[in-house]
């Protein structure tokens, strides 16, 4: 297969997956909430993101955590 073939089977991969999700997201009323972290020390060390359901922040699992245990 080609890098250009392959490329566009990747695209319209991704682009399904995305609309799967987003319908799973509007299903469940789920959300963004950002969370700039800093360590206490006014230093920016990144930013974690958290899913919201019905506005509800679920701190439990941040994003990554909720992607990797959904890999195992």
């Amino acid at each position: 297969m080609s890098y250009k073939t392959e490329f566009t089977e990747t695209q319209k991969k991704i682009k399904a997956f995305k609309t799967e999700l987003k319908e799973l997201m509007v299903k469940h009323n789920v959300g963004k909430y950002e969370s700039d972290n800093d360590g206490g020390t006014y230093e920016y060390y990144g930013t974690t993101i958290y899913l919201t359901f019905d506005g509800v922040v679920n701190s439990t699992e941040d994003l990554s955590e909720i992607i990797d245990s959904c890999l195992k």
